[in-house]
């Protein structure tokens, strides 16, 4: 019994580090729960999936721009603050570093202040793979 509570205790750990990558029913559950917009829930859910197939600790960065993008919807780093560098663009209040972990609530949040500004159109990845789109959540 010990060594079942270490397991999972580690494994708790390990999520808690390193994110979590999400089913496609699940992500639409908890997009529901914070309360997505039912009609945007199969576009937030393709971004993710076409940008980092659903993993919440995905880091890239441009090497022309020199920008990262965080997390499961690849937030640009002129939305967030980073130690060294505070947002450029309309801020979502968040460290960039935020949102790599389980938690997608601010991710969420700092998503639909980037959609405010400029739609899905703010994810080049939406117009090309996701518009139109509404199988990724089909069947949850």
């Amino acid at each position: 019994m010990k060594t079942l509570f270490y397991f999972f205790v580690f494994h708790l750990m390990v999520i808690t580090v390193f994110g979590v990558q999400f089913s496609r029913c699940a992500l639409a559950n908890i997009m529901s729960i914070y309360k997505v917009r039912q009609d945007h829930i199969h576009d937030w859910a393709c971004i993710a999936e076409v940008e980092t197939d659903r993993e919440t600790f995905i880091m890239r960065t441009n090497e022309e721009t020199g920008q990262t993008s965080y997390g499961m919807f690849q937030i640009n780093s002129t939305y967030c603050s980073t130690p060294t560098k505070a947002a450029t663009g309309p801020d979502c209040g968040v460290p960039c570093f935020n949102l790599l972990n389980y938690n997608i609530k601010d991710d969420l949040e700092c998503a639909e202040q980037v959609y405010k500004s400029k739609g899905f159109y703010s994810w080049p990845s939406w117009k090309q793979k996701c518009r139109g789109r509404t199988d990724i959540t089909q069947g949850c």
